[in-house]
């Protein structure tokens, strides 16, 4: 038997390749590159003619579960090829795929993946696969991915165990030390693939779900509305959440559509006569702002909302604030991560995080913390951008748009030195037209709050190109992305 761990020396873009000695090759996994930072995660495999020469001669492919960095390269692969995966794993990402499509920039891409997981094949937790002399036996694990699975490999009367990736604090951590006794796997492996993200973590233990499960549940009886940001497919933490409130102060669970068809996925796979991820035991509400029964029962019992950012939900907030029962509500998602399928603006980025990969802020984060910071606010928008450029338009400048967040009343802005007015804010944001000179420009908002001084600075390179055509020295023009 030949193992190959294909770029084993760095966490993401997991590939490990199996060969018998009569030549049965299959693959295990076939993960896109974790970005690195800011940048875009180049790969050396997100082709068809990479993955066709990589997976040549195999005859199958198995997928741990369904985050990037572990499948995202799946839709380059050969029909010829059969591909595994778990079943709610499978149903979760055709859920995704389609609901990208209502996206026209995502459209075609969702499409192309959605036709790609087709002929996909399932399999289930102790069954055994034989692939020609070798044999694949999934045993589920707790992950933050829905429906993950390690894979006992057997061939050339060897075993080998590739983990996945694992964890002992979500609800199904203590199961791995189970299956290892019942399959009697502990003993009898001589070759351990496993992930090593926190295994330098010196000691340093995680937080069980059940500790934020009875947290949450307390914040639930303390707040009458509570908004939440969560992964959408992470059944455990969609579960400490949900019990939480049911167990305790059974306020009115409320999601989007999206979110709603997801947790009634995973609900269709939960086990019978267990108590995990059986969403419905209490009613789950599909919010709509226009629905006069639904925003009484939010005035009168409050609600736990899972929300996701986005112009919707911004919307939902105006609608929120004006209702004191509401606690709280959930956006997704936290920070941006790479998503090897996206062809947006950035190649390979999910980029609906309210903080970017870099965790740099972005005006949406800015958004909510000023409509909802108890604590005198002000910050300036658009921070990503900090080098723009225009046409010279007069005086030798160029005037763009700023936005400024803020709790205050209004805000008074200063450009270079010079005072260009105060603005009203108008449900948290000022909007101001900004005099831009070429070079930096320094960008001071100020603002009063409750009798306490706020302020913020930015700095913006900007590159002042000529008003009039007859006096450009050059043309750039984009023709895409690569």
């Amino acid at each position: 038997m030949k193992i190959t761990l294909h770029r084993p020396n760095q966490i993401g873009g997991c590939i490990t390749e199996i060969e018998s000695s009569k030549g049965t090759k299959i693959f295990i996994d076939l993960g896109h590159n974790l970005p690195r930072g800011d940048e875009e995660a180049p790969d050396e495999y997100a082709s068809i003619e990479a993955i066709a020469e990589l997976t040549k001669d195999a005859k199958a492919i198995f997928y741990t579960h369904i985050h990037g960095d572990h499948i995202d390269l799946f839709k380059y692969v050969l029909e010829s090829i059969d591909q595994y995966i778990g079943p709610l794993a499978h149903k979760l990402m055709v859920a995704k795929y389609k609901h990208m499509t209502y996206a026209e920039n995502l459209k075609e891409n969702s499409l192309l993946c959605l036709k790609k997981l087709e002929p996909f094949k399932t399999y289930h937790k102790g069954w055994n696969i034989t692939i020609d002399d070798i044999i694949v036996t999934p045993f589920q694990v707790s992950h933050s991915a829905s429906d993950s699975y390690m894979l006992r490999i057997k061939c050339d009367g060897k075993t080998v165990l590739h983990t996945g990736d694992f964890r002992g604090h979500g609800y199904m951590g203590e199961g791995i030390y189970k299956v290892i006794d019942k399959f009697h796997i502990a003993g009898h492996v001589d070759v351990l693939i496993t992930e090593g993200t926190n295994i330098d973590s010196k000691g340093k233990s995680m937080r069980h779900e059940k500790e934020i499960k009875e947290e949450l549940k307390d914040l639930f009886y303390k707040y009458k509305n509570s908004f939440i940001i969560c992964s959408s497919t992470d059944a455990d933490r969609l579960e400490s959440i949900y019990s939480g409130d049911r167990d305790g102060a059974k306020r009115p669970f409320i999601v989007d559509s999206y979110q709603k068809e997801l947790l009634q996925i995973i609900t269709e796979y939960a086990e019978e006569g267990k108590q995990l991820y059986h969403f419905g035991r209490q009613k789950i509400y599909s919010y709509a702002p226009d629905n006069c029964k639904m925003n009484y029962m939010m005035k009168k019992y409050g609600f736990v909302m899972l929300i996701r950012n986005s112009p919707k939900f911004q919307g939902y907030l105006d609608r929120i604030l004006e209702r004191p029962f509401i606690a709280g509500s959930v956006i997704w998602n936290l920070n941006d991560f790479y998503s090897e399928s996206r062809v947006d603006a950035v190649p390979h980025v999910n980029n609906k995080g309210v903080t970017g990969l870099d965790r740099e802020v972005k005006d949406s984060y800015l958004f909510y913390k000023a409509r909802l910071s108890a604590k005198p606010f002000i910050a300036i928008g658009n921070r990503e951008w900090k080098s723009r450029g225009g046409a010279e338009t007069s005086d030798a400048q160029c005037v763009q748009s700023v936005p400024v967040f803020t709790n205050a009343a209004s805000a008074t802005m200063c450009v270079n030195g010079k005072s260009i007015g105060e603005t009203t804010a108008e449900a948290g944001v000022a909007m101001f037209e900004v005099p831009f000179v070429d070079g930096v420009n320094v960008l001071e908002v100020s603002a009063l709050k409750d009798g306490v001084s706020v302020r913020d600075l930015l700095y913006v390179n900007f590159d002042l190109v000529p008003g009039r055509m007859e006096e450009l020295t050059q043309i750039n023009v984009m023709l895409g992305s690569p």
